[in-house]
C-alpha cells in the first residue's frame, strides 16, 4: 500500500498538480492517524491534504479509482448456490469446451465461472504480453486503448457465442431452466466486474509509465520545489548543473560591471539602482 501511495502523489504530480514534500508528509501523518480500512476516510485524508485549489480536484478524483479501486464488490462465485450434482455437471461441461480453447480464452471463461479473478502477477503477465509499455501513455485515450488491448488478448469478443454454447449445454443435459438463468446472470455480473479491474489496472499501468517519462524530463523549477533529501542522484546531478550554468552567469555579468567601471564611461542603468 505504500508503495501504491507514493505512485498516487506521483502520479497527481506528473498530472501538474503541485504536491509539495510537506503536502505529501501531512498525507503520510493522516493516513498513519485515520488508517486505511475505511475507503471514504482515506480518500478524504488524501484528498484534502494532497489537493490545495479546485481545480486539481477532477484530477485527483479521475487517478484515486486507477490506484485504489472503484469499491466495486468482487467477483462472485455462480457455483456457490448449486447442488454437488449441478456443479459437477457444470465442470463436466466447461471440460469439453475448454479442451478445444486457447489457453486466454480458457483463463477468461474459469475467472468468470469460478469468480476468482486474475492475479496481480497475470495482470502483470497480460499487460506485457499486450504491449502495454510500449503504448503511448500521454493520449488522453491511453488507458481505455490499453484495456481494449487485455481483452483482446483474451479473445473477449468470443466469450459470448462461448457462454451461450455453453448455457446449450448445461440444458440438454438437464439443469433446471431457472437455474441456468441465475448463472447467466451471475456470469454477467463477473463480466462486468472482470471488465472494470482490468480498465482499472490499464489506467494505473498508464499513469506509472506516464510518471516514468515525467521523471525523465523533470524540469528544474520542480526540483526548485523540494527538499534536497528527496532528491535523486540523478536530480542532485541536474541541479548541481543548474547552479553551475548561474554561477557562470553571474560571473560574466559581475566581469562586465566591473569593466565598464574602469572604462569611466557611465552607466546609466547602474547609477539609477
Amino acid at each position: 500500500m505504500e508503495e501504491r501511495i507514493a505512485r498516487f502523489i506521483a502520479a497527481l504530480r506528473a498530472s501538474g498538480v503541485r504536491v509539495s514534500v510537506a503536502e505529501s508528509q501531512d498525507a503520510w501523518r493522516a493516513i498513519e492517524h485515520l488508517g486505511v480500512q475505511d475507503r471514504d476516510t482515506f480518500r478524504l485524508s488524501l484528498r484534502s491534504t494532497l489537493v490545495k485549489d479546485f481545480d486539481s480536484l477532477p484530477t485527483f478524483e479521475e487517478l484515486f479509482p486507477q490506484y485504489f479501486g472503484s469499491a466495486a464488490p468482487p467477483m462472485i462465485d455462480p457455483q456457490a448456490e448449486l447442488t454437488p450434482e449441478q456443479q459437477q455437471m457444470l465442470q463436466q461441461m466447461m471440460q469439453q469446451l475448454l479442451d478445444e480453447l486457447a489457453r486466454d480464452l480458457q483463463r477468461l471463461l474459469e475467472w468468470l465461472l469460478s469468480g476468482q479473478g486474475p492475479t496481480q502477477e497475470e495482470l502483470e503477465d497480460m499487460a506485457q504480453q499486450a504491449g502495454l509499455d510500449e503504448m503511448n501513455s500521454q493520449s488522453p485515450y491511453a488507458a481505455q486503448r490499453a484495456a481494449r488491448r487485455m481483452q483482446q488478448l483474451l479473445d473477449w469478443d468470443k466469450l459470448q457465442e462461448l457462454l451461450d454454447q455453453l448455457w446449450e449445454m448445461l440444458a440438454e443435459q438437464g439443469m433446471d431452466p431457472e437455474t441456468i438463468e441465475q448463472l447467466k446472470k451471475q456470469v454477467a455480473e463477473n463480466q462486468g466486474r472482470l471488465q472494470e479491474q482490468l480498465s482499472e489496472f490499464a489506467g494505473q499501468r498508464m499513469e506509472d509509465n506516464r510518471v516514468d517519462e515525467a521523471q525523465k524530463r523533470k524540469p528544474i523549477d520542480d526540483l526548485m520545489d523540494r527538499s534536497f533529501s528527496s532528491l535523486s542522484p540523478s536530480e542532485m546531478d541536474a541541479l548541481r548543473d543548474q547552479v553551475r550554468r548561474l554561477a557562470a552567469r553571474l560571473r560574466t555579468r559581475a566581469a562586465l560591471r566591473q569593466k565598464r567601471g574602469k572604462n569611466g564611461k557611465l552607466d546609466p542603468k547602474s547609477t539609477i539602482r
